[in-house]
This record gives structure tokens, sequence and C-alpha cells, in this order.
């Protein structure tokens, strides 16, 4: 993603209030799109759905209207758990190409991996949709919902290394008014229906939009094989991690879903409703987070490792390289900083204005405990996840999957505990687990930092 944060970075050098207004309404789509676009539509289609006029001309009721907000969470959960399987290790493949310049590899990795993901999802979603319980019509939309969103987030790793950011940004933005307007629509003439269908051709449009971005920006082709695949086994370890740490984000979900204090929407289909109107309010209060990272963070960081990195592969003294590494640290004790205080702060203002907000979010004022659990829990995430992306641009494969189980596992356990006997603290035991997981990622990191000329120089060994 620092490549096209480099790119954004000219919006911002324009100087005028336009310039940033429109680079950060770019880095906040590019960095956060799929979601955050989603849950915004969820958002406008539930204000239409909140007017009783509308559900009278629709002939649609509460009930199906959450058959569709819970079809739309699961299908987000699955592609992310499932997609999570190719996305760390085909973005190391094509890292790895482009370094090289073979750009010819790029366009081969993608058609490959897309048929993997897509066909891998017709035997996960297929069988799910399959049992779910809803109708027929209903299910196949979901499943196509299904196929185009897993292809949208692979779509989004591949093109962290295009030119063309604004066709994508108008990609989401006209996909998903247009996804709105079909699902709407829809709902008036045909119901759920309708309604799940029209959602679906919004995100089958994107993808489609997406992967015609890919073959224009990626237009030279290699006839010979590309071995992504062999690539994913010798990098096994980053599988694990792009499963594990999305299971981490969403095992406490399922926990309280499938415990007493959820309810059954449909078939399998669960939900438990305060806890998920804040924890999905609160992921949005993180976009600012996101965008910094984006556009501040990561290019900062960048920078400091690429001056580290030459001086070691050419052939710098050990002064140059102590004095690269130092960068590395200053580098990212700034972007702690700056997160702190912007992101922080933001999080810090939500916190004491929950009572105000609760309302206009839907949640009882004695949920308030819960909604500032998931303020601060969803900031810590955020902190969390750029720690993972730091372990592996050092390749520390091995401390990435650590993080990611201890992660996934801390989450299952301290939610469980809160579900079935500390209920009145719903929330904290993911809050305990996201402060415990960033706390074993930093003691990692610093003792990696500490040993990092070491082990740089043992796999320069180890290669030759």
């Amino acid at each position: 993603m620092a490549g096209i944060g480099f790119r954004l970075q000219k919006l911002f050098n324009a100087g005028t209030y336009t310039s940033l207004a429109v680079g950060y309404a770019y880095s906040a789509i590019i960095s956060s799109g799929p979601w955050m676009m989603s849950m915004l539509s969820l958002v406008t289609i539930g204000f239409f759905a909140s007017s009783p006029d509308f559900l009278a001309a629709a002939a649609i009721d509460i009930q199906q209207m959450s058959v569709f907000r819970i079809t739309v969470t699961y299908v987000y959960a699955g592609s992310l758990l499932v997609g999570g399987l190719f996305h760390l290790g085909v973005s190391r493949y094509i890292a790895d190409h482009m370094y090289a310049g073979r750009m010819e590899q790029v366009l081969p990795c993608f058609m490959r991996s897309a048929a993997a993901t897509l066909g891998l999802g017709i035997v996960t979603a297929g069988l799910w949709f399959a049992v779910s319980g809803l109708e027929p019509v209903q299910a196949v939309a979901g499943f196509s919902m299904y196929q185009g969103l897993s292809l949208v987030w692979l779509c989004m790793v591949f093109l962290s290394a295009a030119k063309g950011y604004d066709a994508i940004v108008w990609g989401f933005f006209i996909c998903n008014v247009l996804g709105i307007a079909l699902a709407v629509g829809g709902c008036v003439y045909f119901g759920l229906d309708g309604l799940l269908w029209g959602y679906a051709i919004g995100q089958m449009l994107l993808a489609c939009w997406l992967s015609m971005r890919i073959f224009r920006e990626f237009p030279s082709y290699s006839p010979e094989s590309s071995e992504v695949f062999a690539a994913l086994l010798d990098k096994a370890p980053l599988v694990g991690v792009g499963f594990l740490f999305n299971l981490g984000i969403w095992s406490d979900k399922f926990v309280v879903w499938y415990s007493p204090m959820g309810k059954t929407i449909i078939g399998w289909f669960y939900c438990s409703d305060n806890y998920d109107t804040c924890l999905f309010f609160s992921y949005l209060t993180v976009i600012p987070a996101m965008t910094l990272f984006l556009i501040r963070v990561e290019t900062a960081f960048y920078r400091a490792y690429s001056i580290y990195l030459t001086a070691v592969t050419a052939g710098g003294d050990m002064d140059a390289i102590r004095e690269g590494k130092e960068k590395i640290k200053k580098s990212l004790n700034l972007s702690a900083s700056r997160l702190a205080k912007f992101q922080g702060g933001l999080t810090l203002a939500l916190l004491l204005a929950a009572p105000l907000i609760a309302p206009y979010i839907g949640i009882h004022i004695d949920s308030i405990p819960l909604l500032r659990f998931s303020l601060l829990a969803a900031f810590l995430q955020a902190l969390l996840q750029f720690l993972l992306i730091f372990f592996l641009y050092f390749d520390w494969q091995r401390h990435a999957l650590a993080l990611a189980t201890f992660f996934v596992t801390s989450n299952v356990v301290l939610t469980f505990i809160t579900v079935h006997y500390l209920q009145e603290y719903i929330g904290l035991g993911y809050l305990a687990s996201i402060v415990l997981s960033l706390v074993f990622g930093l003691v990692k990191f610093n003792r990696a930092m500490e040993l990092l000329e070491f082990e740089t120089f043992a796999k320069q060994v180890e290669k030759t």
C-alpha cells in the first residue's frame, strides 16, 4: 500500500483545501473501501427501511430487513476468512516479482488467484448458502454477493500498486450508489429478493470494474506458468497469518452470536443486536487512522526501511546499517505519536460522548459500557493491524503467525468467559484480548529489532 500512498501524497502537496479534502476522501476509500462503502450502503438502505411508508410500499417487514443485514454481515465474514488464505501470500509474490522487474507475472498471478478464490468460494459459500435456510432465490443472491466481494478483496491487493487511484475511487462510489439504488428499487418491487439481488449486483459490478482496472494497469502477460501456488506453499506462514488474523477479528462475534446472548434470524444466521451495532459503528470511527497510516505512517516508514535495506544490500558498512536501523526506530516512534494524537484524541472524544451517541445508533443506554469497550477496542485493533504489517515488512513471518495465533486464541477464551460468566462486562473480553495481543506483539517486535542486524545477515547466509 505504500506505493499508492506516495501517489496520493501529491494531492496534499497542492496545499489547497480542495486538494486536502479530495486527498483524504481518496485515501479513506482506498484504505478502507470495501467495508466502509458497504457499511455506508447499509446505513443508507436502513434509512429508507426505517420509513413506515417505505416498508408498506415495499411489502417488507423488519424481520426481512434483519435477514438482509445478517446476510451481508456473514458474506463479509466469510469472504475475509476464506480470502485471507490468499491475500498475504499473493501480495508477497507479486511484490517479489515487481521488485525484480518481472511485471509480466502480475496478471497471470491475478488470474490464477482469482480462479482459486472463486473456486474455493463455490465449495465453502456454496455449501453454506445451500443449508442456510434462505429461499433458493435469496441463497443464490447471497452466494453471488459473496463471490463478488471476495473478488473485490483480492483486486485491492493488486491495485495497491496501481497508478490510476482516481478510477478505483470512482468505481467504488458509482458501483455502491448503483447497488443502493438497485437494492431500494428491487425491494419496492420484489421485496427481500430484490433487496438482496440489488445489493449483490452492485458488488459484482464493482468486482468487474476493479478486475478491468487490473488488466489495464498490468497489461503485459507471460505465457509461462506462474508458480503462485508453489510460492504460497513456500510462504505457508503467510497463509496462516491471513486466515488467523481475520478469524481473530471475527471470533468474538461468533462466540457471542452462538451463545445465549445471540438470537436466530433465519436458519444458521445468528446475531446480537447491541453487540453488532456497537462494534460496527466503532469500526467506522477508525477510518481516520487507516487513512493516516496509508498516506503518512507507512510511507514514512518505507523511506526509513529503504535506507536500511539499501545499506544491507549495497554493501554498506556497519555504521550505515546502524544508522538505517535508527531511522526506522525514529519513524516508528513518530508514527506512534501521530496515531496516538490523531486517532487517540478522536476515540477519547467519542468515549466521552458515548451517552449522546447511543440514541442515534439505536442502542439502549444500558449498552453504553459496551459502546465504550468497542470504541477503544477498534482503535487498538487498528494499532495491532499496523504492527502486523511492520512484522511482514521485515519478513518476520513466524512472529506474525505467533501474534495472529495469540490474538484469535485470547479473543475466543476471554469472550467466552465474559459471555458466560460476566455478561454485564460484555465487550471487555474482546478489548482485553487486543490489549494482551498488543503487549505480546510489541515485546516480540522489540526483541526482534534488537537482533535485526543479526537476523538480516543470517538470512543472507541461508540464501547463499
